[in-house]
């Protein structure tokens, strides 16, 4: 009996995920642009933020290509950072012979006319703080302006 309650959980969590996520990965090329320009969007305002002048800045900043995020293609840089997508294992990797790694791990919610996202920044795969940001924009994804921006530091040691 417990067998068939956790069977039919775990259907109900896929479906669930797949009616949640699975529409950002078939979605039609102008969805995807807006869905680019939009991620290209947080990633800029993350990065103005961020890194104010006189602040040291890394070469690269490395995006976490998670399930949640649609198939999009980013810049190669943003800002003048090189930007370079891949996934938490590939991440892992790089970490085996870089001493110190920036990742980010970007998860936005995009709406005809707005959008939010979370920017999780991660050093050496240790969580360093959250970006939240929310946006308002026309139904094609033009005429961005950034409605808040904030910063959360849940992580730090007290």
């Amino acid at each position: 009996m417990r067998s068939i309650f956790y069977c039919c959980l775990a259907a109900l969590l896929i479906v669930a995920t797949y009616s949640t996520y699975g529409q950002a990965k078939h979605t039609s090329s102008s969805a995807i642009k807006k869905a680019e320009q939009l991620y290209t969007r947080a990633i800029s305002e993350y990065i103005d933020a961020m890194y104010k002048p006189g602040v040291t800045r890394p070469d690269t900043l490395f995006i976490g290509r998670n399930v949640d995020m649609p198939r999009i293609q980013l810049p190669r840089t943003i800002n003048g950072l090189n930007i370079l997508m891949l996934t938490s294992e590939e991440g892992e990797r790089k970490l085996s012979y870089r001493k110190t790694l920036i990742y980010l791990n970007v998860v936005g919610w995009i709406d005809p006319q707005k959008s939010e996202f979370i920017i999780v920044a991660f050093n050496a795969f240790k969580p360093q703080h959250n970006c939240n940001m929310h946006f308002s924009h026309t139904p094609v994804g033009d005429n961005i302006k950034l409605d808040s921006l904030s910063f959360q530091y849940p992580y730090t040691v007290k």
